[in-house]
């Protein structure tokens, strides 16, 4: 079945594919920076992130990014291949830094009356809230696919905090990352992860032959189930030539197939995202090139209504929710 909404296609017209890479401005305050290099606090990287950036910890990279200030700005280089998220040369961005990090770089903290901490916001992160879950509810509603095939799907866009406090309550009840684990789950999902080796590496007490009939393990199984056949039956169907492809780079079909949805999404995630910064620019909101990207958010200095950002999204066709996030992290170091 050949649809739009599922041919990925590269945007040659797009500002983060530049062949020298956009080149972008974020303010960051020297004496909030000094003054976290100089504390106690440090964050050791995983093994991934610490390959990937081949740094060791937050410090290490604060210490890098503390090299691209001039002037209270950090001068990044944003590149993009042809498809997927765009990504920032050498990491040096806001948005690479362990979130602590970042959060306390955005905000200024000093003590008022009676020892309150008084908190000036200098960067605001504005958020695409259910990101990807969000997109891919988008383009199954503008293709017209039957609804019976992504009821689960739709479900999740539709009440999704109702389903983290049943994964939460039956999965993770005591466990102090029990947010960060239930949001965890639904990605890993997503992105065709497998559900009983998700819970049996992070849920102590989980055992599969008492999940029989447990309506959020059900929903949960549905909503992977969804995903895989409109993988198949949609996303590798109208991108034949390039899955194939990816078959021979990655050498494995299982691994092509989950490869092929997190590309889509995010190759549109980064279209939105890139079209919202165009606008925002066009309207004087936001400085031409004064923002630093986080996939499916952006930094930048202005305060900025999220109503605009909704009208924005809305008016390119995506029916999507932005959020701010708090600085709650960076306040909690300070």
């Amino acid at each position: 079945m050949e649809n739009q909404y599922f041919k990925i296609t590269f945007n040659d017209q797009s500002i983060f594919a530049k062949k020298n890479g956009l080149k972008l401005t974020i303010p960051v305050s020297v004496n909030i920076l000094n003054k976290l290099l100089k504390c106690a606090w440090n964050k050791n990287y995983d093994d991934n992130w610490g390959e990937i950036t081949g740094l060791k910890n937050a410090k290490e990279h604060l210490k890098k990014i503390q090299r691209k200030l001039i002037g209270g700005n950090l001068n990044t280089t944003l590149q993009m291949k042809r498809i997927g998220r765009a990504y920032y040369k050498n990491h040096i961005s806001l948005a690479s830094l362990n979130r602590t990090a970042r959060q306390a770089l955005q905000i200024s903290v000093s003590v008022g009356e009676d020892d309150k901490l008084d908190v000036e916001t200098l960067l605001y992160d504005y958020d695409l809230s259910n990101a990807q879950p969000s997109i891919l509810y988008n383009i199954l509603e503008k293709s017209k696919i039957p609804s019976n095939e992504f009821k689960a799907i739709k479900s999740y866009c539709k009440k999704r905090k109702a389903w983290f406090e049943k994964i939460e309550e039956r999965y993770f009840k005591d466990d102090d990352k029990a947010k960060e684990k239930a949001k965890l789950l639904v990605i890993k999902l997503l992105n065709l992860g497998d559900l009983d080796t998700y819970l049996k590496t992070h849920c102590k007490s989980f055992d599969k032959d008492e999940e029989r009939g447990v309506a959020i393990y059900d929903k949960l199984n549905l909503f992977r189930t969804e995903i895989y056949k409109i993988t198949n039956k949609y996303i590798i169907a109208n991108n034949q030539e390039w899955f194939e492809k990816i078959v021979k780079e990655m050498k494995d079909n299982k691994s092509a197939v989950r490869s092929i949805i997190s590309r889509l999404l995010q190759f549109y995630e980064e279209q939105i995202l890139e079209n919202v910064i165009v606008q925002l620019t066009k309207d004087k909101i936001i400085k031409e090139n004064r923002f630093d990207y986080a996939a499916d958010g952006f930094l930048v200095p202005e305060k900025i209504d999220l109503n605009i950002l909704q009208k924005i999204t809305k008016d390119l066709g995506w029916d999507l929710k932005w959020t701010i996030k708090e600085p709650d992290e960076g306040i909690e170091l300070w």
